[in-house]
């Protein structure tokens, strides 16, 4: 009876929930602020264009988060032949966003509009980054079994392979957008790409 009990009480605990698909939840990932002064919409949509607006590389604010992956592995040599026993890919990601620095300061009916907007931003970058993390077991397999001199090279077609299936997908997400998206989301491994679209954004924003 008592292992009866125990076997109900088991089915009867509610399913573990999924973690939330966060940027927090991201591994190696930082969430970097940028500051945006304005009491108004007005005057944020101005500071907003002229921070934008500053030169790159430097200017993190225009773009909305970048990545790459770097990658180690375990090697077995039997005589003279080294293969690959294992791969592991490490995601190291910045996520820039927006913050007011009078927010307190604000109408109400304009702060929720930045707030709407900067939101975006982050379910943009949320959304591509777990792309990319959810195909790195299949990339890191790519090297299993393969010979230890050919690594670097598999690797590397790899990496361009998922720039590209990321890139498709970023184009996916803001085709779905019913308004003018907040900010561009197509990144690239090793490199940035300025937000395009964040003017357009600020205007029907504000």
């Amino acid at each position: 009876m008592l292992s009866i009990l125990m076997a109900l009480a088991v089915q009867a605990q509610p399913a573990a929930t999924p973690a939330a698909r966060t940027l927090q939840g991201l591994p190696g990932t930082s969430i970097q602020y940028y500051d945006v002064p304005g009491r108004n919409g007005e005057a944020i949509q101005k500071n907003l264009k002229r921070i934008l607006a500053q030169p790159a590389p430097n200017n993190t604010a225009a773009q909305v988060y970048n990545w790459n992956l770097g990658m180690s592995i375990n090697r077995r040599t039997e005589g003279t032949v080294c293969t690959v026993t294992k791969a592991t890919a490490e995601l190291k990601a910045n996520v820039y966003l927006p913050r007011l620095t009078e927010e307190a300061k604000v109408p109400a009916e304009e702060l929720a509009s930045f707030k709407s907007w900067s939101t975006g931003l982050e379910t943009q970058a949320a959304q591509n980054l777990w792309f990319v993390v959810d195909r790195l077991p299949a990339l890191q397999q790519t090297l299993v079994g393969k010979p230890c001199d050919q690594a670097g090279t598999l690797w590397t077609a790899a990496v361009d392979g998922l720039i590209k299936e990321q890139n498709a997908y970023a184009a996916t997400l803001k085709a779905a957008e019913p308004a003018p998206v907040a900010a561009k989301g197509k990144s690239k491994s090793r490199g940035n790409d300025r937000n395009d679209d964040a003017n357009n954004a600020i205007k029907s924003q504000y």
